[in-house]
């Protein structure tokens, strides 16, 4: 076999962010030292929509058993038609496929649709909507709740007890009953996430366990563990699921083994750590799923700002879209998520 190497560098947006070709090249270069060969000069992608050309022109040329080194794993992992046509191409050619950011190689004997959803380098667009209808759905007088008392109610519902759950309104929820609304989101992780009676799911922040409920109604073997810091929501959780629920405090350490779930999600939960302990439990989250799926607290203007500083009660991180991407990028969490606006 051939040990010819051929690097390729990209010139659109990964991770909706431009990646220098001088980065590329750099991280392309470390890897090649880390594994005794030489660096060969990069063949770089056209800047167009959609184009491939430079891609599929070196993929036409390269010997049987040449080593194709990429930047990052990201900058295939989202085009279905690139990732066909590699597929064929490193099985018809022997090829051997180097990704040097993630530390990732591969030959023709690995599928690579398999590949991605193996390792979860997510082939979707990460940034989801899944939890919108049911977060609008929701009135709020943003300005009624800041009052000289907010201080005191702020310390009030950081307990989380039932005068969060189902007490006055200005504690939190005002009282959180089981009404059938979370049935439409299972639904919708359940075909997205590709999930089975014999897969296994996690929830952080679970609370009364409303949504594993339903997910449990539709797949009545899936095995389920949901886990939140409040006595009270486990205690007055739907009794059909309560011996799955423990009280856990998500700012320490997840006791699971790597990649034990299938699907690990957290909604309206993580912003209420503060930042070392949020970027801790992003990386346990990474650290335990396979795949994963959370959504969070955020603002776009000053407008959403001011909004979710009137009304938020628990909130610890108030953080905008770049910021987010920022901890999802230093904590390793490359999972799908969704920022919730007050607006």
């Amino acid at each position: 076999m051939s040990f010819k190497f051929a690097s390729y560098l990209f010139s659109r947006p990964i991770r909706g962010s431009f990646v220098p070709h001088k980065v590329q090249n750099l991280v392309i270069r470390d890897y090649c030292q880390r594994i005794g060969v030489e660096f060969p000069l990069g063949n770089t992608e056209v800047n167009l929509d959609g184009s491939w050309q430079v891609l599929n022109s070196l993929l036409s040329e390269v010997e049987n058993g040449t080593n194709l080194l990429f930047y990052s794993v990201d900058i295939i992992s989202g085009e279905i038609l690139p990732l066909k046509e590699l597929s064929r191409v490193v099985k018809e050619k022997s090829l051997k496929l180097h990704f040097c950011l993630e530390n990732y190689s591969l030959d023709e004997t690995t599928d690579l649709l398999d590949f991605f959803m193996a390792t979860k380098i997510d082939i979707r667009n990460r940034e989801k909507t899944y939890f919108k209808s049911l977060h609008t759905s929701t009135s709020r007088n943003y300005f009624e709740r800041m009052s000289p008392a907010k201080a005191h109610e702020m310390q009030i519902s950081k307990l989380f007890a039932r005068d969060y759950w189902d007490g006055d309104r200005r504690f939190g929820y005002g009282g959180y009953k089981y009404d059938g609304r979370w049935k439409s989101l299972a639904e919708k992780l359940i075909n997205d996430y590709h999930l089975t009676n014999t897969s296994k799911l996690l929830d952080l922040g679970c609370g009364k366990g409303f949504l594993l409920f339903e997910i449990r109604s539709l797949l009545p073997e899936i095995e389920i563990v949901g886990l939140d810091i409040s006595k009270y929501a486990i205690e007055n959780s739907k009794e059909e699921i309560r011996k799955d629920l423990k009280i856990h405090d998500i700012r320490n350490t997840l006791d699971f083994t790597y990649k034990e779930f299938d699907l690990v999600i957290s909604l309206m939960t993580i912003h209420n750590l503060e930042l070392p302990e949020l970027e801790f439990c992003l990386s346990e989250i990474s650290r335990v799923a396979k795949d994963s799926y959370i959504t969070t607290e955020s603002y776009r203007n000053e407008a959403e700002l001011s909004n979710l500083q009137c009304w938020a009660l628990t909130c610890e991180s108030f953080f905008s879209p770049r910021e987010w991407q920022h901890i999802f990028d230093r904590s390793g969490y490359c999972g799908d998520f969704e920022l919730l606006y007050f607006e």
